[in-house]
């Protein structure tokens, strides 16, 4: 037997109790049941080349009902590249 926490950028976390040799999991409880997760801003990975040709990866969060095109993004990576001379 073992506890498995799941964990997603819109679920803060479950944990399930795991039983190995049937293979099995019986749900146990929320890490934060006040949270709905239809109201979390999803996150997905991101990655661009700096002008020194190093690739930046990271992750971008956009929030709920965002009506710009990302202008936010471009400005925050244009900043810190100017910051870190890249």
């Amino acid at each position: 037997m073992a506890i498995a926490y799941i964990y997603s950028d819109i679920n803060p976390g479950d944990y399930y109790l795991f039983d190995a040799k049937e293979f099995k999991t019986k749900y146990l409880f929320k890490r934060h049941p006040q949270l709905n997760s239809k109201l979390l801003a999803t996150t997905q990975s991101i990655s661009f080349t700096a002008r020194n040709g190093m690739e930046i990866n990271g992750y971008l969060t956009k929030p709920l009902n965002q009506t710009s095109n990302g202008r936010i993004a471009s400005w925050w990576a244009s900043w810190r590249s100017r910051l870190l001379g890249l």
